[in-house]
């Protein structure tokens, strides 16, 4: 099968989040005619193909004719949303009926969009739905029985499906010339095998906007020891209505009972690509703890750090606590003030470091210096008044690059999403240099190209969204996109 371009430019560029959702076909049909029968009127909604065919007719010296109709629910698609890269799966569904899968020398076919409403179950070829051939894709000739078309670009019929929502009602597989003997012929959703159902895989960005999130913990800790009982080491206190970081006089003994907070904070919804102007951690005193006020000492400066490691709620100790780094770590100042709130502290590097590392594991409280008899004591997620929980606020915005080179228009990068292999084309074969980078801008392959069609391998790139950038003999930027490498 032929490899399938998509084309993507742009002449301005903002940072947003990129979504990429797969869809299972949720209705699909086929409909046909036989010369010599009375079957365009019959309906085969529980059909285990979706073939475009034209065969000898069983009933007479005519044809067989096939098409078929593949819908997906695209309600989940958000109306902001920009279509990055559309994909449609088809899965050779093998003999069927006389049939030893594709056949025949012409059966290249269309992929058209559907431009009016139908119904699984009553669809027939005598009241079959308008298609539209407008961006309509092709598929070329088979080159065996079993192959499967997958990665078949459809980006702009589903744009025309995203911008013509009421006039718009999935595809329409026919063959380009319905002479006999040709087919394709593909699973449908009721073929039996979960594996071969058709599938929509839609990658699209959704604007960033300027915005502030408050957020709180979705789950923080308690870590501490005593010296004389050396069980406390190992106990989890997931369920502390104190985040505190004190040293105090051990219960058991001579010796000290030291204790640390870790705080953690969900920060998926912060859209990629997204600028952090601001991030600010609020903390209130609990009324007290135990014998002691919230606040105590004459040392009790404390620190803020980012957790390096995994840990979970209720089986996190002294004994397993996390690592930590020290790297943009937050001292917070010591107060003889024992209800004093910490309002406002400023993590803005270590929200970054967090984003940037690509790990959240939270933050750590501790003392800067675990001596006894010193406290900083807040209350934790679990604290019974929740106006005094911890809270995260972020604030940030879109970052955004400008491009006013229009030689992007003759430029094209495919397949998007891609695993092992981009394709470049671009308008004539002058040299050209290539370079990929992070959402954050760090290059991480750069290479040039000499020929009108070269191929980049990104095999040893990780999962995820890049940037690709393309400058002429000049050092001009005339082409960049994201691109979504999957595995």
């Amino acid at each position: 099968m032929r490899t399938f371009v998509f084309l993507f430019m742009s002449l301005q560029l903002a940072y947003s989040q990129v979504i990429t959702v797969t869809l299972t076909c949720n209705k699909d049909a086929a409909i046909g005619y036989h010369d010599g029968a009375s079957t365009a009127n019959n309906n085969y909604g529980n059909a285990t193909q979706n073939a475009a065919f034209a065969i000898p007719s069983s009933f007479s010296s005519g044809l067989n004719v096939n098409r078929a109709l593949i819908g997906f629910n695209l309600s989940t698609i958000p109306a902001n949303a920009s279509i990055i890269s559309a994909a449609l799966n088809l899965y050779a569904l093998g003999p069927y009926g006389t049939l030893p899968g594709h056949t025949g020398s012409a059966n290249s076919s269309y992929i058209r969009r559907v431009i009016q409403p139908w119904n699984e179950y009553t669809v027939t070829w005598n009241n079959q739905p308008s298609t539209t051939i407008l961006n309509q894709v092709t598929l070329a000739q088979s080159l065996s029985s079993n192959q499967d078309y997958t990665n078949i670009p459809v980006t702009n019929l589903v744009i025309d499906m995203i911008n013509n929502p009421t006039t718009s009602d999935g595809f329409m597989l026919q063959l380009i010339n319905e002479s006999p003997s040709n087919a394709l012929l593909f699973a449908s959703k009721d073929n039996g095998n979960s594996n071969l159902i058709p599938t929509l895989v839609i990658s699209y960005s959704v604007p960033c906007t300027s915005q502030t999130d408050t957020l709180l913990p979705d789950y923080d800790a308690a870590i501490g020891y005593h010296d004389g009982n050396p069980s406390a080491a190992n106990s989890n206190y997931g369920n502390a209505s104190q985040c505190a970081a004190f040293a105090i006089p051990s219960a058991f003994g001579p010796g000290l009972n030291v204790n640390r907070g870790l705080l953690h904070f969900d920060l998926s919804n912060i859209p990629t690509g997204a600028v952090i102007t601001s991030a600010e951690i609020d903390l209130y005193s609990i009324v007290n703890m135990g014998s002691y006020p919230a606040h105590s000492g004459t040392n009790n400066n404390a620190y803020i750090k980012r957790v390096t490691s995994p840990w979970t709620e209720y089986s996190v100790t002294w004994n397993n606590q996390p690592s930590t780094t020290s790297s943009n770590q937050v001292i917070l100042t010591g107060t003889n003030n024992q209800y004093q709130d910490y309002l406002g502290i400023n993590v803005l590097n270590l929200v970054n470091d967090i984003i940037n590392s690509g790990n959240n594991y939270g933050f750590m409280l501790g003392l800067v210096n675990e001596t006894a008899t010193n406290l900083l004591s807040f209350c934790s997620k679990d604290y019974s008044n929740p106006s005094k929980r911890p809270r995260l606020r972020i604030s940030y915005t879109c970052n955004e690059t400008t491009i006013t080179n229009v030689d992007s228009k003759s430029i094209f990068v495919f397949p998007n999403p891609a695993s092992d292999i981009i394709n470049i084309n671009k308008y004539s074969d002058e040299q050209a240099k290539v370079t990929i980078s992070f959402i954050d801008g760090e290059k991480i392959l750069e290479t040039e190209i000499n020929n009108n069609s070269s191929e980049i391998s990104v095999s040893n790139l990780s999962c995820g969204i890049y940037f690709i950038h393309i400058y002429n003999k000049l050092n001009e930027l005339i082409f960049t996109n994201k691109i979504v490498i999957i595995k």
